[in-house]
């Protein structure tokens, strides 16, 4: 689920607009957007996991 439109209004009346597509359904061209997603999603942790065993060793 993804917030897509936020419309604050005055008092309670607030509203949010939300997807409820589920990840690898859908058009090939969404499909494709949702695993290059993944794997940047991924790429990026190693990535941090890297710097921080990279600082934890200069810092010993």
């Amino acid at each position: 689920t993804k917030v897509i439109a936020v419309s604050l209004g005055t008092g309670r009346s607030g509203k949010l607009g939300l997807t409820m597509r589920q990840k690898f359904l859908g058009k090939l061209e969404w499909v494709e957007a949702d695993v290059e997603e993944e794997y940047a999603s991924i790429e990026a942790k190693k990535l941090k996991a890297s710097k921080e065993e990279e600082e934890e060793v200069s810092e010993e």
